[in-house]
């Protein structure tokens, strides 16, 4: 057992997944500073600054850790574990120790730049014992599903445990604050965490004298604990039943059937050869978007704008603001990520049939922003039907292709480079990013900051911040599609 998990711990050794950890900290480092400038003076200030993190982003961080593991595992075929004399609950059971503990030491990354900031403007007594319930409450919460996110990444890739753990958080967001909470389990990590945060699932504030700031976190935490360790019996007893059922499938077959005439083993194959079907490489690129998460992307985030669109008729500004905040920048840096993934493994024989990996990388990417810029144009439809200004749309159209051009070479360059998880976990942080500075107190002043937030301020200052973010966006994709070439030829020559 000893000798397994050192094994585990050397797979770590410049892992993708302690990228997570670094990106981790400097979330939780720009949000502490995001509180001193606040003027915060009270510890719960501190604490409050944690509650992106906890409400947005551990459970989708800790999938994808999960889902980068098996990940690396895969490439290198398991390290020849599956060939040991080691049983498979053993390896199971090893990799999620080590990747509990991994989750622990990021959470403990988001915890410890408030504290010092805390320290450095407050002084004084330090509420560790605070800090460090923080740190374990975040860590049980996002383990919840992750005997779930491990068995998910292995058969469906890195996109849908990140999916799934947003709705299990989305759900627990929306129910921790409900009188029926106890009986919804994706409730209970953030009702646990509310009161040590001192804040709403929302975010806000709690109240000196509000009930739940004084609420024991105990019991939703041992619920939660005792949710994660159902899960892992489950999944444990699933691996032994299936290991069972595939020994009694090989002892079924042990006795091999008898050839019944030598000619049936031996018989000709054809010789026809099958029609070759020429395609034009535009249209070559365009179809093979079929059937994967690349066509889905584009309806996903015109259903989500209908969505909000029609439960806010009356509110045109929070149809804009949705759309040009989390719609253009979440689908272009989506679909720049999902373009690799799903054309990284034919590269190398369709960069020989094709003028070269330079041309075929460019045309990549024109086709991906293309389909950008479709879902752009179909979700002006709905700021028409919210009745805003006509020279807002046109600036949020200027604006919008030339930051999903920058956003989607981005996510390609990161994923051929660097792998898919390192770009969505940039692409993620970023997109937070633009989330708190892109509107709010600080929209006027930090946007600039995060170019995931480039598509609302701008556009409603007026046209000189217009023009010259789209001129910036522009160019700059264009450096990062000569990155993404040399990435891509780097891909080929591996």
């Amino acid at each position: 057992m000893k000798g397994v998990f050192r094994a585990e711990l050397l797979r770590w050794r410049r892992s993708n997944g302690l990228i997570l950890l670094v990106l981790a900290a400097l979330f939780s480092m720009l949000s502490a500073v995001i509180a001193m400038l606040g003027g915060g003076v009270r510890w719960d200030s501190y604490l409050a600054s944690v509650v992106l993190w906890a409400t947005g982003a551990a459970q989708p961080a800790a999938a994808l850790l999960m889902a980068l593991v098996n990940q690396r595992d895969e490439k290198a075929r398991w390290g020849g574990a599956q060939w040991r004399q080691t049983g498979a609950k053993v390896l199971l059971l090893t990799r999620f120790c080590v990747v509990v503990v991994a989750i622990l030491l990021m959470n403990v990354c988001v915890v410890l730049p408030p504290l010092i900031a805390g320290s450095l403007a407050i002084g004084g007594d330090v509420p560790l014992g605070k800090f460090a319930a923080l740190a374990l409450v975040l860590t049980i919460g996002a383990c919840t599903l992750l005997p779930i996110y491990d068995l998910i990444s292995r058969r469906l890739g890195l996109i849908v445990p990140i999916i799934i753990a947003g709705l299990w958080m989305i759900v627990g967001v929306l129910c921790a604050e409900k009188t029926d909470w106890k009986i919804i389990p994706p409730a209970w990590p953030i009702r646990a965490l509310l009161p040590l945060l001192g804040t709403h699932a929302n975010g806000t504030g709690l109240a000196d004298t509000d009930p739940l700031r004084f609420e024991n976190p105990m019991p939703a935490t041992l619920l939660t604990l005792a949710v994660n360790l159902l899960i892992v019996i489950l999944v444990l007893g699933g691996v032994r039943l299936a290991g069972k059922l595939s020994q009694i499938m090989a002892a079924s077959r042990a006795v091999a059937p008898a050839v019944t005439s030598s000619t049936e083993s031996f018989r000709a194959l054809p010789t026809d050869r099958p029609k070759r079907v020429e395609t034009r490489p535009w249209r070559a690129q365009f179809l093979s978007f079929k059937r994967t998460p690349v066509f889905w992307v584009p309806f996903v985030g015109l259903f989500l704008q209908c969505s909000v669109w029609f439960t806010w008729r009356g509110f045109s500004n929070y149809t804009v603001a949705f759309f040009q905040l989390i719609v253009i920048p979440l689908e272009a840096a989506l679909l720049g990520v999902l373009g690799w993934s799903c054309h990284a493994g034919a590269l190398r024989i369709t960069a020989t049939h094709v003028q070269g990996v330079v041309v075929l990388t460019v045309m990549r990417m024109l086709a991906l922003w293309m389909v950008d810029v479709f879902a752009l144009l179909a979700g002006t439809v709905f700021l028409a039907l919210a009745h805003v200004d006509g020279a807002v749309m046109l600036r949020t159209v200027l604006v919008g292709a030339s930051l999903a051009w920058m956003l989607t070479t981005l996510g390609y360059w990161l994923a051929a480079r660097w792998g898919e998880g390192v770009a969505y976990a940039v692409q993620g942080a970023g997109f937070v990013l633009g989330l708190i500075t892109g509107s709010g107190a600080f929209g006027t002043m930090l946007w600039p900051v995060s170019p995931w937030a480039w598509a609302y301020e701008p556009t409603t200052i007026g046209w000189g911040p217009t023009i010259a973010v789209t001129v910036v966006c522009a160019c700059t994709g264009g450096v990062i599609l000569c990155l993404a070439i040399a990435a891509s030829h780097r891909h080929m020559l591996a």
